[in-house]
This record gives structure tokens, sequence and C-alpha cells, in this order.
């Protein structure tokens, strides 16, 4: 009762003062689920109807630690991701009642489910409520009261208060010395890092460790009963879990880490109630200490470098005292206003804040455009960090010695905030400045809109980044005017007469680390012959484009960009795990879970499956799971998808996925060109006509739910089994504002496929001249004559010649 009782408070306390990002509705979905197999279970084996007391506790609990990304509070009926929560309920039920020894469950259900939800399914599904429930409040202080006041009645009732003393005190411990390693990890409720002091003060007095520790640690079913045994039992989760945490640069992997102690001990929780039923003798009680203070010392020291290790960046030393090479007036600037849509966070702004972050806006400004005048790379670390000092340490090297004249800068308005600058569900809130005026260089004026995030450093704010207006990084412009678009026109325009005159590239794949080996194989053996590519996106958020290189026998790479030099990233990303066997073919960055974070797509060679990689804020990718994994191919020699193309062909909001590829060898009767248009091949052996069908799977439409892929190949408009696709795009050609779908393929197979607007597709092929291709292996949409409409650009081995005469008699190779 004591314990329905503090959880329901708490329940309601995060509804009504914390702002719980949790609905009623997935709580009772998870009471409702523990509750059923409860009933169900007491029935089959005793026959009878018992109020489920214990599973509705175990219920309770996963809801008031659960989360899944994109529930909204004060959405008192969201289902989203009402699955996660009954998945993990599932999972603890199960384990209650089939993971037992001696008549007992050996894991206490809520803890074991919660952790194994949140390792299987990542922070893009599932997390933890967050270590922080707001700042100091009325509400904050009965929250602690309640479960203090609750945690002392039960665990004196329950004879646990060993296991909790033992365990808060170690914890206690263990963290100072991580926090005196100089860890320090990210949060998406925090500005900056968490290091320090505030580090300790958070883990130790967080309502949610106090939870674990008071209402999973001390549960009387799966704790030891002897009190020497509590107190090893009480310490072991204790460091157990320092140990994690110490390796954990994000709140996620910290939450997870300290839950995961109590998983990691529970088998042995037998063991120790064997072992240290009473106290040791006297005569032992010296060896022992001995032993205890040895192994202490070594878990400290594990803790301590383990901490030094892996830690969320800092920042390095920064040359403040530089900072007194400008001067300027304050009266120059606006007033600063606080911007009304500021996310939730720590940080409450106030005027003289504003203030502050403005001033420092603007004299990182001057400092930036005086160090690239310059060339001094010291002074622009003395206003810039993290993405906007390594583009200006780019530009003074790209520079050289002809460093460009210095801007001026004139505001107009100012406006503080706190963003996030992506939507994933880790991702921690920045302070920023807004400001509209104008910037002046070599005596031309440009309007300025942008947003710079700032990180506070001794005593001042240093810009981090810059965005455009529409939110868009500004990308590596600090020499340029930063913050202004370049007054060119777009990517997509075809290039005038005379305008590539003198037009030269440089060799530099050496030079910049991008000099690989494709593949293994000799050229044109077998499928290997198209297959292997790239893929570029900025996966890591700094504003420069990595790239993914796929490789034919070899294992695929991920090559970090920084600042114009490529690493491989392979192994610490998480793609290291790819095992080569025939290789990969296409890859694509695209964001398909909507959590701002890029993911990737990497399709296979043979025997190599097609996977999808979910992007993480750490920076690391994990293969997809719970409905994102991708259909495989079905079993031919010749199956093979070469690409995939990504566009929002139904207009709910969310990246479509369509992969291309097809079986050539089951498709090749039909390759024939003659008279100018595709028709059937005369040595075609009508035998092979049923195999067509293993094709089917190749080339498919796969539509985003938001929660996974469901196949919706079927409204093409064209048979998928008569498609060998080696290049897709999705883009508006008919100016309808609906996004078609343009298929360049082998054999007589590209398409022009119009969006009718309801899901479905028209093949237009037939008004157009693609019946006359035979072979296109890539394309790219463009407005090549400007006439504002899109064009498509094909290349290929096998186009009818210009009179449109092209036998074609063997399908494997171009015009005779």
């Amino acid at each position: 009762m004591h314990l329905a009782l503090v959880t329901t408070t708490l329940q309601v306390l995060g509804q009504v003062v914390f702002d719980f990002e949790l609905s009623i509705a997935q709580i009772l979905i998870s009471i409702a689920t523990c509750a059923v197999i409860e009933i169900v279970v007491t029935f089959s084996r005793e026959r009878t109807i018992a109020w489920p007391a214990s599973a509705i506790l175990t219920g309770n609990g996963i809801a008031l630690i659960l989360r899944t990304p994109g529930t909204e509070h004060g959405d008192w009926w969201s289902l989203n991701g009402w699955w996660v929560f009954v998945g993990c309920s599932v999972l603890a039920m199960a384990s209650k009642y089939l993971i037992r020894r001696h008549g007992k469950h050996i894991f206490n259900p809520s803890n074991f489910a919660l952790v194994l939800t949140f390792v299987l399914l990542g922070e893009t599904r599932a997390d933890p409520q967050v270590l922080w429930w707001g700042p100091l409040s009325v509400g904050l202080v009965i929250a602690f009261l309640v479960i203090l006041a609750g945690s002392i009645a039960i665990t004196r009732r329950v004879g646990q208060s060993d296991s909790a003393l033992s365990f808060w005190v170690t914890f206690a411990a263990a963290v100072s010395v991580i926090a005196a390693s100089g860890h320090a990890i990210t949060a998406r409720w925090h500005v900056g890092p968490i290091e320090g002091l505030d580090y300790w003060w958070l883990l130790v007095t967080s309502p949610e460790v106090l939870v674990f520790l008071f209402f999973m640690i001390t549960d009387p079913k799966t704790a030891p009963r002897h009190r020497p045994a509590q107190v090893v039992y009480g310490t072991t989760i204790a460091l157990l879990g320092a140990l994690i945490i110490a390796t954990q640069p994000g709140e996620f992997g910290t939450k997870v880490g300290i839950l995961a102690g109590l998983v990691l001990i529970c088998p042995f929780v037998a063991l120790l109630d064997r072992r240290f039923e009473t106290f040791p003798r006297p005569i032992h009680t010296a060896r022992f200490a001995s032993l205890a203070v040895l192994g202490l010392a070594l878990i400290a020291t594990a803790l301590f470098l383990l901490g030094m290790a892996f830690t969320a960046d800092a920042g390095g030393e920064v040359p403040l005292e530089r900072r007194s090479e400008v001067s300027l007036d304050p009266s120059t600037l606006p007033e600063v206003s606080i911007a009304q849509d500021a996310v939730v966070s720590s940080v409450t702004l106030d005027e003289a804040m504003a203030e502050a972050m403005a001033m420092a806006t603007a004299e990182d400004l001057m400092l930036e455009e005086l160090a690239l005048s310059t060339a001094d790379a010291e002074l622009a670390a003395a206003a810039l960090s993290g993405t906007r000092l390594a583009q200006a340490e780019t530009a003074i090297e790209a520079a050289g010695d002809t460093p460009p004249e210095a801007a001026q800068y004139t505001f107009d308005e100012m406006s503080a905030t706190v963003i996030r600058t992506s939507s994933g569900p880790q991702v921690p809130p920045q302070l920023a400045i807004r400001v509209t005026g104008t910037v002046t260089r070599n005596g031309a004026t440009e309007d300025l809109e942008a947003t710079y995030t700032l990180v506070p450093v001794g005593g001042t704010f240093l810009i981090t980044d810059a965005f455009d207006a529409d939110g868009n990084p500004m990308g590596d412009r600090p020499g340029a005017a930063p913050g202004i678009e370049p007054a060119t026109e777009p990517e997509d325009r075809a290039p005038g007469d005379n305008e590539l005159d003198g037009l030269a590239f440089e060799d530099v794949t050496a030079q910049v680390g991008l000099d690989f080996e494709h593949s293994d194989r000799a050229l044109f053996e077998g499928p290997a012959a198209a297959s292997g590519g790239a893929a570029v996106g900025d996966y890591d958020g700094d504003g420069d484009p990595d790239v993914f290189l796929s490789r034919v026998g070899l294992p695929s790479l991920l090559l970090r960009n920084d600042a114009g030099r490529f690493t491989d990233v392979t192994a610490q990303s998480g793609l290291g795990v790819d095992t080569p066997l025939d290789g990969s073919t296409g890859a694509l960055f695209a964001d398909l879970t909507g959590d701002g974070i890029l993911d990737l797509v990497v399709l296979g060679l043979r025997n190599t499956p097609d996977r999808l990689f979910i992007g993480q804020a750490d920076h690391t990718f994990v293969p997809a799971s719970g409905g994102w994994e991708l259909p495989q191919r079905p079993n031919s020699a010749d199956a093979i998808r070469y690409s995939a193309a990504v566009g929002d062909y139904d207009g709910d909001g969310r990246l479509d996925l369509f992969l291309a590829g097809g079986d050539p060898t089951a498709v090749e009767e039909s390759t024939a060109t003659a008279g100018g248009t595709c028709s059937p091949n005369s040595h075609a052996d009508p035998g092979r006509s049923g195999e067509a069908t293993d094709a089917a799977a190749q080339s498919l439409l796969l539509r985003n739910t938001g929660t996974g892929f469901e196949d919706r190949t079927a409204d093409l408009g064209v048979d998928p089994a008569t498609l060998v696709t080696m290049s897709a795009r999705f883009a508006d050609v008919n100016a309808d504002t609906r996004p078609d779908l343009l298929l360049a393929g082998m054999l007589c197979t590209s398409k022009v496929l119009l969006n009718d607007g309801d899901g479905t597709f028209t093949d237009a092929s037939g008004e157009s001249d693609v019946a006359r291709i035979h072979t296109a292996h890539a394309s790219s949409v463009l407005d090549a004559d400007g006439d504002g409409v899109l064009d498509w650009y094909l290349t290929g081995t096998a186009y009818p010649t210009e009179s449109g005469d092209c036998p074609m008699e063997d399908p494997r190779w171009g015009c005779d």
C-alpha cells in the first residue's frame, strides 16, 4: 500500500508540476498489460481470480520511468509508442514467471524489462525519465518528502535499509571519483556539459535515482535476506553502475547504466545470501578489510581513468585574455529581448543574462573578423568554439598570405533564446542570439539575419555555430560574411555560355584522405561491375559533409570530415560490424525516423543483406529494429538492389523510401532496341519468362508510417517484376506540387511514374522518350535549360543512335 501511494503521488506530481512527457493512456496501458497477464497466469495456475496488486505496481513503475520520444505533456490520451509500453510490460511479466529459481523470480520485473527495452530499442524509441525534474520548487520539495518518507517506511518494513544505505553511500563516493576525473555528460534539458560538482549533485540527488534506489533495489523478492549480504549487494550495484556510467558521455547512457547495475547483480543474490549470511568473524576481519581496500582502490582508479577517457566535449583551453583586443560600446547595440519560444531547459533567461549574451556575441564577431583578417588562429579561439572555430581555422589556413578584409557589423535587433539545433531525443539545448542587421565587406553591404549558438566559458560566451533564417547551418563561411547566403543562383541552374572557361579541377583524393580501394574484384567480374558507391551527409551535425563508402568484397567505411580531412571512424560509429561477404552497392544518408539525426541505408551485393542503420545522438549507428528493417531480396544469384531514393510522395511530412534494383538475368527477354524503341529480344529464351517473378521484390516502394515501413510497391502502377532499376529520383516533373518517381534502368526498364495524389502512381513512360533508352545507370534532375521546368539527365552505356536505330541483339553491351 505504501509503495502504491508513493508511485501514484509521483505520477500525479509529474503531470501537474513536472510536465512529464507521459500520457494517462500510456500509464493505463502499462498497468493494464501487467494486470491482465497476472490475472490470466494466476487463473491458469490456481483457478482463482485475484486482485493483481503486484502487477499494478510493476506497470506503474514502468510508466514512472519509461518515455517514448515524441510524446508531449498535456496530450493526456496520446498513444504514441503504445507498443513500447506493451512490450516492456510483457517483458516484465515474462521475467517474473519464466525466469525463476527455487520458486522465486530472479530479476526485479520492471527493472529487467526497462533495461532490456532501452538497450534493444535505443534512445530514438525509448528513453528513461530525465534525471532533473526541475529547479527547486514547492513541488520538488513535496516529491522529495514523498520519496524519502515512503522509502524509509517501506525499507524498514521489508528489512532492506542496509541495501539502500550501502548503495547510496558507495554510489555517492564513486560518482565523486568520476566527477573528479573531469568527466562530463550532455543532457537534453541542460545547456552545455554537466561536470564537476554539478554532475555529482545531479546523480546523488536525482529523484529518478532515488526511485530506483528505494523501490527497485530494495524489492524483498529479489534482494538478499541477510544484512551482510545486503551491504555487499548494495555496494556492488553502486560500483557496477558507476563503472558503466563512467563510460557514458550522455544522459541516456548514464540513466541506463545506473539501472543496469541491478540487472547484473540479481543472478548472484542467492550466492550472496549463502556466502554472507553473517558478518565475518574477527579473525578474518583484517584480511577481509585489506582485500576490500585494495579492491576499492583498483575500482576507484578504473573509474577515474574511464571518466577521463569517455566524456562529453567540454572544450579546451580558451585564451580569454585576448578578448581585450577589441572594444565595443554597449550603447551601439539595440535593446535585447527574450524570445517567447525558448525551449524548456535548466536555464532561466533574464534581462541581465540576455544583455551579456548579446554583448558577447557582438564581441565574438568582431574578434572573428580581426582573427580572419590577421590570420590569427589563437585569437579566433578567444571568440569561437566547436563548428564555428573549425570553420575559421580552415578559412585562415586557406587564405594563406592573402587574408580577407575585416567585415563590419551593425545590429538592428537582438533576441536571446534557447534552441535545439535538431529534433533528436537526446539533443541538448543551446543558448542562442537571433540577430538582424547588416554586414559590410569590401564596400558591399548586405542584410544579416542569423541565429548564433553560444557556449558559456569563463564568464563570457563563445559562438559555436550559425544558422540562417530557415534554421539551416551557414556552412563553412566565416571568412565570407558569416550569416549571409552567397549571392549565387540555385545549385540546379545549368552554367551559361563561357561560364566554365578556364575551370580546372585538381585531384586531391590522397591529400584529403579519400584514397581507398573500391573493390577486390576484377573489372566486369559479375555484378561487381555495377556496384559500390558513396553516400554524403553530415551525420555528426558539425556542418561538414561526411562520406560513407560502400565497397565490393571489402568492408564499408564511414569517413568523418574533420575540416576538409577525412578520418576513418567506422569502428567507433557502430558500423564496424559490417561483414564484407560480397560487399555493398548503394548507400544513402536520410533522416527516416524523423528525429533530426541522419540514418544510413546500405544495400548489399548478392549474399550481403540490405540494412538500415539508425543514427544516434552520440554520432553512432545501430541496426534498425521494430518495423524499420529493410525487406530482404529473393534468393537469386543476380538479385541486386543498386541504390535508394527518398521523398515524401504521400505528403504526410515523413520521408518515404524507394529501393532500386532488379534481377537482370530474369528480365533480359525484354532487352532489344530496334527502330528507336525497346522491343522483345529475338534471342530471348521463352522458357525463362517465369523467372521474372523472382524480381518482384527487387524495386520496392516503402511508405514511412512514422514507426516503420509499409510496402506500397503495388501502388507504383507498373509490374516490379519487369524492372531493373539502377537509379531513382523523386521529383515534381509535371509541376503539380507532388513528387513523381523517375526510374533509370537497364534493359529498357526506365520509367516516368506520375504521382496521382492519392498514394498511387501512373506510368507515363509512353508519353516520353524513355522508351528509346536501353540502359541507363545513373540519373540526376535539374533545370538544365533554365525554363523553370525540371529536366532528367541520365548516363549509361547503351543508348539508341541519333536516328533511333539500335538493334541491341546482345543485351550485355551497347549499340553496335
